[in-house]
């Protein structure tokens, strides 16, 4: 009996196999031998050697990897076939007629030449049903969909050579699918200018990551998020929303274009009808300007009813509990082509820095009834320092850094707030301590500062965080609800229903509603100002009063200011314009308040950045005085003539003699107002005239000295006190004409002007004859009819020899 044994060496070199040979009728004790006279045992062993040699013709790289494939794509690439003999072999590549149809290779015949080599182009085309028809090649994966591990091989005929050289064309096949979670897309009725949302999914089969975009979108349509670009993982999935916006009422009927990075696209059918609205709105969304706590800000929208018939709309919010926002009117009454305004109140608690998020919403909506306060938000997300509440409204975000990585106000630079501080207080000693830094140096309790400095996990990538970081921003979706004008759905139930219409039980098509888009942000004020208020108290009118207050920058940039609010004609001016202020610095402004009216007088300074996106904050300060109107009375004077005010009078020298040493009288003025005034006297010739003509135009003595003299010009009247007016009078010549000037006396920068009439006559005999009733001197009273001089008076005086004298004089 004949065995054949075949060898195939995979390895150059000896090879050794040693076969074991079991006889079965065969015992050992029989000593038995065979032709040779060998001994026949029952168990015998045949060794087998053989030299391997290489052969000739190989592959340089005998698997052919092409990693990752797609279905329905075209691949190529070389192998190379390599000749160690010293001759030319003639080569022949079959591929298998059951994998032909993936598998292409060019050219099937060919020579290598000796000591040389030859290429070969292959195609590989997977195809999805490869799995099917070849799927002894296949390893499917149980991750994925229709994807497979495939192993096809090669055979390649070498002649002269009995062993035939193989070589594998090695791939992971998958789809290049992406699959939409629908392919069209219905938005019903919507209003123009308002705005209706619809998702889609879109997942990724294939097992390589793709790039997808929404293209060529009209000017109706948006995608979020990141304006419909994206980057799918492998069986990743993502939502996207569509957002439809018409601008026109009309149908819609638009094809959306997908396309990945693999050139694949997709058309996804939109259907939709744009809808007149009954309501104008002069906008639609409102972006509260960014506030901080404790801070109000009021928007306004203007609602205009564009129908027929009168139209009544309710405003649906959540409880201003969660949301902080207030609406007024809640529901409005329009008639047809009226406009009615709406008006949003937004403010957020001054404690809002101190509240944690979670413990605010479980008690918010523990409080009171169940009802009312039902929490608006379906979901509540919290993770490392962010909250992240989303409901039928809209949503919340809310940023707190944990409190152990929490660094506060004097905690951010404490050497920089020190140094701040330092330059506040030597910049004017003479103020007040200011509050500001009173505030900072005293609020231990609100002082946190970073205590473990070993971070793991999580808390390792948070690092320090600035108190600055806190915020929470808004975004609030509330419908309008058209009320119908007879018995309707509850606001509720027409917020339930879909963006077409609804029907109740009865048959009664509810309209659908319309939404307002309210979007709020607030976090910690970057600029402060060390007082909210100045009361400048009761002053005088006229009275200028200044004082100041400083403001700081807790910002890492300068910022450049405005500031608005003052009334150009009212008491209260800034002296320093307000324009940069440094990073971490600080900047002083000074008010200068002069009422010019009676009256309680409040006006509100507001400070703001010029640039909105750097800075959202307002800094108000509010300005008050009340002006008072000064009550003064002058004693020790003669009445006045008729035509003057009763509260002038005359001051009367009388009677002199020319040479006579200076003659003195006095005055009073009394204050009986609350509070101290200024006075201030001149003389009514030199009024409004410059110092070197005022001298021109008053009389003289012949030494040069004033006729008459007075002191003091200025003088300060404490309340409820006297001043007295000293007046000298010098009659150095005597005359027939009294000598005369007027003073006025004004009270601050007031309008009201108290006028004393000084009068001295001088002669030079000491016998002179007098009327024996004051009433018939023709000098005393007649001067003083509101015409300006004595000589002027005499003009008209019935004495020819008078008037002759007084035109001389003149």
């Amino acid at each position: 009996t004949s065995l054949d044994i075949i060898c195939a060496p995979l390895t150059v070199g000896l090879i050794e196999q040693k076969f074991s040979v079991k006889f079965n009728e065969v015992e050992d004790s029989a000593m038995t031998v065979d032709d040779l006279g060998e001994p026949v045992m029952k168990e015998q062993f045949v060794t087998v050697t053989v030299i391997g040699e290489e052969v000739p013709i190989y592959v340089a790289e005998e698997t052919m990897d092409l990693k990752c494939t797609l279905y329905d794509r075209i691949y190529r690439k070389k192998i190379t076939l390599k000749n160690r003999a010293k001759q030319a072999y003639k080569v022949s590549i079959t591929v298998a007629a059951a994998y032909a149809k993936y598998v292409e290779v060019n050219p099937t015949i060919l020579f290598v030449q000796a000591k040389s080599s030859q290429n070969v182009n292959v195609k590989f085309t997977p195809a999805v049903d490869m799995l099917s028809k070849v799927g002894y090649f296949t390893c499917p994966y149980e991750a994925y969909t229709d994807a497979a591990l495939t192993v096809i091989p090669v055979e390649i005929r070498v002649a002269g050579q009995d062993l035939p050289v193989f070589f594998m064309v090695r791939s992971s096949v998958c789809p290049s699918t992406v699959e939409l979670s629908s392919s069209s897309l219905e938005f019903g009725r919507v209003y123009v200018g308002q705005q209706s949302s619809k998702t889609i999914t879109l997942c990724n089969r294939s097992m390589l990551p793709q790039k997808v975009a929404f293209v060529r979108l009209k000017k109706e349509f948006s995608v979020k998020p990141n304006d419909g670009f994206a980057v799918l993982l492998p069986n990743e999935s993502m939502d996207f929303e569509i957002f439809f916006s018409p601008i026109s009422a009309i149908n819609y009927e638009v094809d959306i274009t997908l396309i990945t990075s693999l050139n694949d696209s997709y058309v996804l059918k939109v259907i939709a009808e744009g809808v007149d609205p009954p309501l104008e709105f002069s906008s639609s969304v409102i972006r509260m300007r960014t506030t901080s706590p404790g801070e109000r800000v009021v928007e306004s929208v203007l609602v205009t009813n564009k129908t027929s018939h009168s139209q009544c709309f309710e405003v649906v919010s959540p409880n201003s509990r969660f949301t902080w926002l207030k609406v007024s009117p809640a529901v409005v009454q329009l008639e047809p082509g009226k406009s009615g305004r709406l008006e949003f109140e937004y403010c957020a608690p001054e404690n809002a820095f101190d509240l944690d998020p979670n413990i605010w919403h479980e008690e918010t909506t523990k409080t009171g009834n169940e009802i009312m306060n039902e929490s608006p938000f379906d979901e509540w997300i919290s993770e490392l320092g962010w909250v992240v509440g989303k409901g039928m409204y809209g949503e919340l975000q809310w940023f707190k850094p944990p409190p152990q990585h929490i660094r506060r106000k004097n905690a951010v630079t404490e050497s920089d707030i020190g140094e701040v501080m330092d330059n506040m207080s030597k910049s004017d000693e003479s103020q007040e301590t200011l509050s500001l830094g009173n505030d900072v140096n005293n609020k231990g309790n609100d002082n946190y500062a970073v205590t473990d400095s070993t971070t793991t996990g999580t808390e390792e990538s948070l690092g320090e965080l600035s108190f600055e970081e806190w915020g929470v921003i808004g975004k609030w979706a509330l419908p309008i609800i058209l009320k119908s004008k007879k018995k309707s759905l509850s606001s509720t139930a027409i917020l339930n229903t879909t963006s077409t219409s609804a029907s109740t039980a009865r048959g009664q098509t509810v309209p659908a509603p319309l939404f307002i888009t309210i979007q709020t942000a607030v976090n910690l004020p970057q600029i402060e100002a060390d007082i909210k208020s100045i009361d400048f108290g009761q002053i005088s009118v006229g009275t200028r009063i200044l004082k100041s207050f400083k403001i700081i920058n807790r910002n890492f940039q300068p910022i450049l200011l405005k500031s608005v609010g003052l009334n150009a004609i009212g008491p209260f001016t800034l002296l320093r314009p307000i324009k940069v202020i440094g990073s971490r610095d600080t900047f002083t402004v000074i008010v200068e308040c002069l009422p010019l009216s009676p009256g309680l007088i409040v006006e509100v300074l507001e400070i703001s950045a010029v640039d909105e996106s750097l800075m959202g904050h307002r800094l108000r300060v509010t300005l008050r005085v009340q002006g008072l109107k000064p009550s003064i009375s002058l004693e020790k004077l003669s009445p006045p003539p008729p035509n003057w005010s009763s509260t002038c009078g005359i001051l009367d020298f009388g009677n002199c003699l020319m040479l006579d040493n200076n003659i003195t009288k006095k005055f009073t003025i009394h204050n009986k107002s609350t509070f101290t005034i200024d006075a201030s006297i001149i003389r009514v010739v030199s009024n409004n005239l410059s110092p070197g003509q005022q001298a021109d135009f008053i009389e003289r003595t012949a030494s040069g000295l004033p006729i008459f003299s007075f002191r003091p010009e200025r003088l300060q009247i404490l309340q409820g006190t006297s001043a007295e007016i000293e007046v000298i009078f010098r009659p150095d010549r005597g005359r027939f004409l009294p000598f005369r000037e007027d003073l006025d006396i004004f009270i601050g920068k007031t309008d009201e002007v108290y006028r004393v009439g000084v009068l001295g006559r001088a002669w030079s005999r000491q016998y002179f004859v007098t009327p024996g009733d004051p009433r018939d001197e023709p000098f005393t009273y007649s001067i003083f009819k509101g015409i300006a001089s004595v000589e002027d008076t005499l003009l008209v005086h019935s004495s020819a020899v008078i008037r002759t004298a007084a035109k001389e004089a003149r």
